[in-house]
C-alpha cells in the first residue's frame, strides 16, 4: 500500500480541522494522505480571520466600557433575604 492509498493521520485530520475553524472554511473529509495535505497546504494559504467570538468581544468592548458589568449595588435595594425590595 503506497502512501497515496493510505487513509489521513489523525494528526492531519485534526490539524485540517482546527485550519479550517480559523479560516471559516467548510471542507469535506479527505481520503488520502495526499489529498490532506493538499487541503492542508490550501487551509494555509488563506488568511487567517478572526472569529466570531472575537468579533463579538471587541464589539461589546466599545457598546460598554471595560468593568460596566451589570451588577445589582448597595444603594439598589433594602432588606434582606426573602423582603428585599427594589429601592
Amino acid at each position: 500500500m503506497t502512501n497515496n492509498d493510505q487513509i489521513p493521520t489523525p494528526k492531519q485530520l485534526d490539524y485540517i480541522r482546527d485550519l479550517s475553524r480559523a479560516r471559516g472554511v467548510n471542507l469535506s473529509k479527505p481520503r488520502t494522505r495526499t489529498a490532506a495535505s493538499q487541503q492542508i497546504e490550501a487551509l494555509k494559504a488563506i488568511p487567517a480571520g478572526r472569529t466570531e467570538r472575537e468579533i463579538e468581544r471587541d464589539l461589546g468592548e466599545r457598546i460598554r466600557p471595560a468593568g460596566a458589568i451589570a451588577a445589582v449595588r448597595e444603594h439598589e435595594i433594602t432588606g434582606y433575604g426573602a423582603s428585599c425590595t427594589w429601592t
